[in-house]
């Protein structure tokens, strides 16, 4: 039986200082804005650990925002148990409609 390499920097996301651009593109550049509107350093303080939070999140799963964000896509209309009242895709006669799995 042949099995295949698998190399795992291909399967990786790129990360930047430990976390994924999307996280990196969302946290600093609002950062620099609100220090930059603010007139403090403070905010700064706010992203550093908005990245250490994520730089944590990301060693445990480098997928943690891929896998977040297609949650946050599907959260309200996902269901995982049978509507009792759904019309859209019955059973045919015969084969156990009405009845609940």
């Amino acid at each position: 039986m042949r099995e295949s390499v698998t190399y795992l920097a291909l399967q990786r996301p790129m990360l930047s200082a430990g976390i994924g651009m999307k996280a990196v593109a969302l946290i600093w550049p609002g950062t620099a804005l609100v220090c930059l509107l603010a007139m403090s350093p403070l905010p700064l303080a706010v992203g550093l650990a908005a990245h250490v939070v994520l730089r944590w999140a990301y060693k445990k799963d480098p997928q943690v925002i891929a896998i977040y964000l297609k949650y946050a896509e599907t959260a309200d209309h996902y269901q995982p148990y049978v509507r009792e009242r759904c019309k859209g895709a019955q059973r045919p006669i015969g084969y156990g409609r009405g009845v609940r799995c």
